[in-house]
């Protein structure tokens, strides 16, 4: 873990899920997410006391455990509030119903509670509303809804750097997940887009380097999700199928294979929005027929 300055008391802690830090001149900072799990928090922490920053909140751009698992460890060590989108709060208060979410409502099995899906439950101060500001310790945070990963995610823009969460993948983590995990396609779109209208000094994305310049990486993520979109499209038009027919499809064009559930329900929830994706474009439809619900090209 590597403490990276961007501009003027803005920071982010280098890691597998980098942690954003906006500072003022007084030392306290706000935390852009907080990691997977209390090991992630305590090496936050210790980094921060070496360079003189104490936590006083912190903003999770969404719900999902790699962002949000350091956050009990520091409510209980430092009593600092959390943040969350409107949206997200309910997950992050009760994180099983994340795995809940992804099996359709049923109570989650041992498999699926482990701490990729299931972080330990932090109280949560909902950001009502979509674009707004917010002040804390008299630290100017713009917050920007960013949806498309996850259904109320945010960005937070803070003196020229912009924390965009998971809205997009840097190209090493985009081909280390296959099929990125996306739940509103047109949302997901429509957030690459104001990604690029921000014009930040710097974009820091939740996986991957700072970027001064994000349009390329953000490119080849709009084509590598309307490739996929275009290849699902190609499965219900050559054979109207199942959904598991359509994950398995794509992933035998895409020369993946699913070795693990959570990996398969994740697959599962992304073609599932692109079948919605397409169905709201009028370019696909379903019939549920002989017990199934089966969609088909239109």
């Amino acid at each position: 873990m590597e403490l990276v300055a961007l501009t003027e008391n803005v920071f982010y802690l280098s890691a597998a899920t980098n942690v954003g830090v906006v500072a003022n001149d007084s030392g306290q900072a706000v935390l852009v997410d907080t990691g997977i799990d209390q090991q992630a928090a305590k090496k936050t922490l210790k980094m921060l006391e070496e360079h003189k920053l104490k936590p006083v909140a912190v903003i999770n751009t969404h719900s999902h455990a790699d962002h949000i698992g350091g956050n009990q460890f520091l409510q209980d060590r430092l009593g600092i509030p959390v943040y969350a989108p409107e949206g997200e709060a309910p997950f992050i208060a009760n994180p099983s119903l994340e795995p809940l979410y992804l099996l359709g409502g049923t109570v989650p099995w041992k498999d699926m509670k482990n701490k990729f899906l299931c972080a330990r439950p932090s109280e949560v101060t909902p950001i009502a509303g979509g674009e707004t500001s917010i002040n804390i310790a008299g630290i100017q945070l713009d917050i920007h809804r960013l949806p498309g990963h996850s259904h109320d995610q945010i960005g937070v823009f803070a003196r020229g750097v912009m924390f965009c969460g998971d809205a997009f993948l840097a190209p090493e983590y985009l081909q280390k997940h296959g099929i990125p995990y996306n739940v509103d396609i047109a949302g997901y779109f429509a957030s690459l887009e104001r990604i690029l209208s921000l014009k930040a000094s710097v974009t820091v994305p939740a996986h991957g380097g700072e970027l001064t310049d994000p349009g390329e990486v953000i490119g080849r993520n709009w084509q590598t999700v309307q490739q996929q979109v275009e290849r699902v499209e190609q499965i219900i038009s050559r054979n109207p199928c199942a959904v598991e027919d359509v994950v398995a499809g794509l992933c035998g064009m895409l020369n993946f294979n699913i070795s693990l559930p959570t990996l398969y329900f994740l697959y599962r929830t992304t073609v599932t929005a692109y079948l919605g994706y397409l169905l709201e474009a009028g370019r696909a439809q379903y019939i549920v027929r002989d017990n199934r619900l089966v969609w088909s090209g239109k």
